[in-house]
């Protein structure tokens, strides 16, 4: 879970980088064909790239600690019933 959480961010992030990137072009010196292709590739980077876990959710950093903190929670709640 952790590893597919760590790629899934990081194909996140990688996706913001290239918009930003192509953002930073200099598409104004370009021939047409160029700045529309552009500006066609960066109204897709504009949807998320993230991978899903299951179909449900999606897989990333804050998922990972939410999952890993109500593991933590659920433990020490049979462990408190335990001692008792």
């Amino acid at each position: 879970m952790f590893l597919f959480s760590i790629f899934s961010q990081r194909l996140t992030d990688l996706n913001e980088k290239l918009r930003f990137e192509i953002y930073c072009i200099k598409w104004y010196l370009c021939d047409n064909d160029v700045k529309t292709s552009l500006k066609i590739f960066q109204e897709v980077t504009l949807r998320p790239m993230t991978l899903v876990a299951g179909g449900l959710v999606p897989a990333n950093m804050d998922t990972f600690a939410k999952v890993i903190n109500s593991s933590y929670s659920y433990y020490n709640l049979v462990t408190a019933f335990n001692i008792a």
